[in-house]
């Protein structure tokens, strides 16, 4: 603790608390998450945590809360990590009573990277939540608390029951054995829903009806929203683990990469022809000349002022010089909404309607994930909070 001066707490869970601090080596402001030994007597609790602290050293992206340091004091084990002031999503969302498809397509865009980023390394998360996504002040989103994350195999399962209810997959929730992936795709499925509606789509304040809803993915179809984002919450809501999407399929799905806007290159007038081959040489000019503006093109000898053009007017480079160079200070623009994604061709083969049926009761108000639900018989102990 002697690096750190604490500033203030801003939160707490089962089994620790969260301050600001005050780097002092660095004078950089970070968040210090603080766990009492007491808390954490069992082997299997300190294993956990361990285990949390190994997996953020391995996941380096900016869409991923950063690991600093981690050490221990005579009764407390602590982890330093990057600082994001701007809140908690959940906050964010219900502030603003749902979010448009444009901001929620960014925002989410920013989540199922960090997500995949997990899985190429082989971690499940197994708590994603609208609570353990924060914002920075320019809103970029940013996935924290890796508490319940586990690093997987393809062919290792698990029957782990852990994290919050309201956001657990079918098979979590009935103890039924699960790889992780596919875990965390539904909890994208639950957490879209809640950005676009400001709701949840299953209500459990009845647990019997709550696994029966999850288990038929009977939630009421999200008003106000396109077919594409219908459809790709019905494909990260599917109750079969097997056909469920993966983290790859929801990248490359058409909501998250729409189509590309049609170009408006402005061709100029065609002249009335004139006798002699110059003025035929004049039009192409005009014409690549135009084609070379809207492609964010000049050529690198300045020589397009000339009229002597290759035969073929879509060339974009004349007979003596090099081929066109991006124009200084420019850059053609990009179509798709979020800048890091490249757009393909979805790996969906059904169609884009929604495969749930539309419900006359409206979803759930959109609450925090604080719940505590009977214990499957053979769910290990250890990991059951909801938190």
């Amino acid at each position: 603790m002697d690096n750190y001066r604490i500033l203030k707490k801003i939160g707490s869970g089962s089994f620790a608390k969260v301050y600001t601090a005050l780097d002092k080596t660095t004078n950089e402001k970070v968040a210090l998450k603080v766990i009492n030994k007491a808390n954490i007597s069992s082997g299997k609790l300190r294993e956990r945590l361990e285990r949390e602290i190994e997996n953020m050293k391995t996941l380096k992206h900016k869409h991923i809360v950063s690991y600093y340091d981690s050490f221990e004091t005579e009764k407390e084990m602590c982890i330093a990590m990057e600082y994001v002031s701007g809140g908690e999503l959940f906050d964010y969302i219900a502030e603003k009573q749902g979010l448009g498809e444009t901001e929620a397509r960014r925002l989410f865009s920013q989540i199922a990277c960090a997500v995949h980023h997990c899985h190429l390394n082989n971690i499940s998360h197994r708590d994603l939540k609208l609570e353990n996504i924060l914002l920075t002040e320019s809103k970029q989103a940013k996935v924290i608390d890796f508490g319940f994350s586990k690093e997987t195999h393809p062919n290792a399962m698990t029957a782990t029951y852990c994290g919050s209810a309201l956001y657990a997959s079918p098979e979590m929730i009935i103890g039924k054995p699960y790889q992780g992936p596919e875990c965390d795709v539904w909890s994208l499925g639950i957490i879209l829903f809640g950005m676009l509606t400001a709701c949840m789509p299953f209500d459990d304040s009845n647990w019997g009806s709550f696994i029966t809803s999850i288990s038929r993915s009977d939630y009421p179809e999200p008003p106000n929203t396109s077919q594409n984002a219908k459809h790709l919450i019905s494909r990260m809501l599917d109750p079969c683990a097997a056909t469920r999407a993966t983290i790859s399929e929801v990248l490359s799905h058409p909501w998250l990469n729409p189509a590309p806007r049609k170009s408006s290159l402005q061709l100029p007038p065609l002249a009335r022809r004139r006798q002699g081959i110059s003025h035929s040489k004049s039009i192409a000019l005009e014409i690549t000349k135009s084609i070379m503006t809207e492609a964010g093109l000049s050529c690198t000898c300045d020589c397009h002022s000339r009229s002597e053009m290759r035969d073929s007017a879509i060339r974009l480079h004349c007979e003596s010089c090099e081929p066109m160079s991006p124009t200084e200070g420019k850059s053609r623009p990009l179509d798709n909404s979020s800048s890091t994604m490249q757009s393909t061709t979805s790996l969906c083969s059904s169609g884009y309607s929604s495969s749930t049926e539309s419900l006359v009761t409206s979803p759930p108000a959109l609450t925090q994930s604080s719940y505590t639900k009977p214990v499957p018989a053979n769910s290990e102990l250890v990991d059951i909070v909801f938190v």
